[in-house]
């Protein structure tokens, strides 16, 4: 099973073996998933089917293309509650120089 970013599961899913879940997606507590689920789509039941898209299409595609998900987003300023703006935002900060984080190796030692 693959996991994309910024998943939510609920509780007691089950999964069919070599099944896909796309960036942002959310699956409904309780859900058998027996097929691929797309980005961004809120999906439920036994077998879970697509309830509804948690955004527009222009916002998803918008979204995966800026692989939002490779910047260290915590301390920006970001307007969560308005994803197209918290978008926007992001987009300017790139656009000004916000590079991908790209976290250091910790080496531990017994």
């Amino acid at each position: 099973m693959q996991l994309g970013h910024d998943v939510w599961v609920g509780a007691g899913v089950k999964f069919r073996g070599g099944i896909t879940v796309g960036t942002g997606a959310i699956v409904a507590a309780g859900a058998v998933v027996t097929k691929n689920v797309e980005p961004y789509a809120i999906v439920g039941g036994v077998p879970a089917k697509r309830i509804r898209w948690r955004f527009k299409k222009a916002l998803r595609e918008q979204l995966l293309a800026s692989e939002w998900w490779r910047y260290n987003l915590s301390g920006l300023d970001l307007d969560f509650t308005n994803p197209e703006k918290a978008l926007s935002q992001l987009q300017k900060m790139i656009g000004e120089g916000l590079q991908p984080y790209k976290p250091q190796w910790v080496e531990v030692k017994n």
